[in-house]
């Protein structure tokens, strides 16, 4: 695997800082997805085998998605609002350091970035490539399947032997990252390391129930939207679809019911690239893109409206009406097939 530039320390180095500290403070970003969560939760079941004192953070005031809250240690994630709170019921467990974990930029830890900025010592492990640094040491990996890749490889140099639950939290990571082992970026080692985890205790069964197999039926109903409002190109390599306000509302639907739809629409055959779109509120769209080849990059188109991510999967907000985002990701998505064809 290959550190981008901004990388200025090992994980091993991660580890003895971690070590020399008591107390130390833990966040993902908004919107935590399964590696997120799973890299927070494993790290901090690690540390506190270890005797330390460890402060949860969510970067947003939203209950996680059920499909993830069941993992173990997530009962005990807090709101960063609600830190100050927190300390005063626990006065001598002010954190020595700052973690973020999936993430390496301040605009999207939410609540946390209060936090960050009261705290001296700052980390950062995370395996998506931007061009800001946030911590004195910092760790990305772009290479690395998932953030709770790298997080195991703190753990070992912790010289924590694996629980049952920290490999529970990075196999649920892993496998969320990596599209059940079915994306680009599923490589040996996300075999090598998913066969540590189950040896380690994670039930993959168990496992997938919880995040694949319990979906709520206003999803479905979205699902059915999603394919009513299905556009495909006329040379069928890209695709995008929508769910209005409107829609989500009358179903019942949560923003979580929208994550899987996406790859409902990269299923279909003949697609390379696609996009699935989220009114949240009438001049605020959320976008997803997922691509099929490693030709396209959609992190690139994700930036063009100040998104990010990786190759295959980036997302971005386009501040403006439905109508508008969807004329604007049809024309960048007609561009990236075109040199995709040349190419």
């Amino acid at each position: 695997m290959t550190v981008t530039d901004l990388t200025n320390t090992t994980l091993a180095d991660i580890a003895r800082e971690l070590l020399s500290c008591d107390s130390i403070a833990i966040t993902g970003h908004v919107g935590p997805d399964g590696d997120c969560v799973g890299s927070q939760l494993a790290l901090g079941l690690a540390l506190k085998e270890k005797g330390k004192h460890v402060i949860q953070l969510l970067a947003e005031d939203a209950p996680l998605n059920a499909s993830l809250a069941w993992l173990p240690g997530a009962d005990e994630m807090i709101f960063s609002g609600d830190y100050d709170a927190y300390l005063q019921e626990n006065p001598n467990k002010v954190p020595d350091a700052f973690v973020t974990c999936d993430v390496g930029m301040l605009s999207r830890i939410g609540a946390g970035k209060d936090v960050y900025q009261r705290i001296k010592k700052h980390i950062t492990i995370d395996h998506h490539a931007i061009d800001t640094c946030i911590s004195d040491f910092n760790y990305v990996d772009p290479d690395a399947p998932a953030t709770c890749i790298l997080i195991g490889e703190v753990i070992d140099n912790l010289g924590q032997a694996w629980t049952p639950d920290a490999a529970t939290c990075c196999y649920c990571g892993l496998s969320t990252d990596t599209g059940s082992f079915c994306y680009q970026n599923t490589t040996p080692e996300s075999f090598s390391f998913a066969i540590r985890m189950i040896e380690s205790g994670a039930d993959p069964a168990t496992i997938a129930t919880n995040v694949y197999q319990s979906r709520s039926l206003a999803s479905l109903k979205l699902e059915q939207a999603t394919i009513s409002n299905m556009h495909v190109s006329d040379d069928g390599l890209w695709a995008y679809s929508f769910v209005d306000k409107k829609t989500l509302t009358e179903v019942g639907g949560t923003k979580f019911d929208t994550d899987t739809l996406v790859d409902k629409l990269r299923c279909l055959e003949g697609t390379q690239v696609v996009c699935m779109l989220r009114e949240d509120e009438p001049h605020s769209i959320r976008g997803s893109f997922r691509a099929k080849n490693d030709q396209m990059d959609v992190s690139v188109v994700a930036q063009k409206f100040n998104g990010g991510g990786h190759k295959a999967a980036a997302g971005f907000t386009y501040k403006g009406s439905l109508d508008a985002a969807c004329k604007a990701v049809a024309a960048e998505l007609e561009n990236l097939v075109k040199g995709f064809a040349k190419a």
